[in-house]
């Protein structure tokens, strides 16, 4: 409704996941007043606060685990917040920020981006039970109908038909080349892929993404033998119930990927820590029954920050 908005997109190689201080000061003196977040903040209490002192106001969308003290946002959508209140609490980021879209301006302004919700919602694998069935089933039949020319040209790269789009090709097809962005070089090129205005303005950001997702299998491919190597040499299998594997200068876009693989391999909780310059960036991945973002905060003191 003729506001001016900007699009900030954290660089996770130098900037971590979130929100973050210098992220805030860069956004402040664009001009922005009100910064909505999406996915990330629910445990930005000092970012939030450092937010207010500017005079910004902050509205957090999350579905990541509340903490103990939330922060003092103008508001805040999660849905894990209160699960009496709201049992769909499995909602993908993409979800939540779906919500958002749906209380301020109806299901009519939800429908214009359920192929988005759709994708981001398969692509971080959340069940697809529930509402998560129902972004899911709507958003595909948008896609193989009428795709926007970012995820024509996603369908393109990925050897795929449109009309036959399934979750499992958007798991397996599209969005390990639309995450590549993020994971090998800045995730600002998939956003400008998905709002190409046309199929010639989509078509070469789209096989830049290809690129960079073949680039991304061999650097994991690489990672999950090195942790393979660790595994054999430190790890006693028959005893260790968590696998925590460091090494230097793994590539930290794609660590998280590896976890999992190793996760579902050896059916225990596995986390891979890239070490430089003296500091260590981790990511994990557990199996059902061990909570591992309560095991972090049971020993949080001796993090940076997580």
């Amino acid at each position: 409704n003729g506001c001016s908005v900007d699009v900030y997109l954290p660089d996770r190689h130098n900037e971590g996941y979130g929100i973050n201080m210098e992220a805030l000061d860069i956004i402040y003196k664009r001009g922005t007043d009100l910064l909505i977040s999406v996915d990330c903040g629910i445990t930005a209490v000092e970012e939030v606060e450092y937010a207010n002192k500017l005079g910004m106001d902050i509205v957090i969308t999350d579905h990541h685990q509340c903490q103990t003290v939330l922060p003092n946002a103008m508001a805040i959508v999660n849905p894990r917040r209160n699960l009496e209140l709201y049992n769909d609490y499995q909602l993908a980021g993409v979800g939540v920020a779906g919500k958002l879209v749906q209380a301020l301006g109806g299901v009519r302004a939800l429908e214009e981006y359920l192929d988005l919700i759709a994708l981001g919602t398969i692509a971080d694998v959340v069940p697809l039970i529930g509402e998560n069935r129902i972004f899911a089933a709507l958003g595909l039949e948008k896609i193989n109908a009428n795709p926007r020319p970012g995820i024509e040209a996603l369908i393109e790269v990925s050897r795929l038909e449109r009309g036959k789009i399934d979750a499992g090709r958007v798991a397996f097809g599209i969005a390990p080349r639309l995450n590549a962005a993020g994971r090998m070089a800045h995730p600002r090129d998939g956003f400008l892929l998905l709002v190409a205005k046309d199929l010639e303005e989509a078509r070469p950001l789209a096989d830049n993404l290809e690129e960079n997702n073949r680039k991304r299998q061999a650097i994991e491919a690489a990672v999950i033998k090195e942790a393979e190597e660790l595994i054999q040499k430190d790890v006693d299998l028959s005893s260790d119930r968590i696998m925590v594997l460091g090494h230097e200068n793994w590539d930290t876009g794609v660590i998280g990927i590896a976890a999992s693989k190793l996760t579902d391999k050896y059916n225990r909780p596995c986390l891979l820590i890239s070490i430089s310059g003296g500091e260590g960036t981790g990511s994990g991945r557990s199996i059902e029954g061990f909570d591992l973002y309560k095991a972090l905060c049971s020993c949080s003191e001796l993090f940076v920050r997580f």
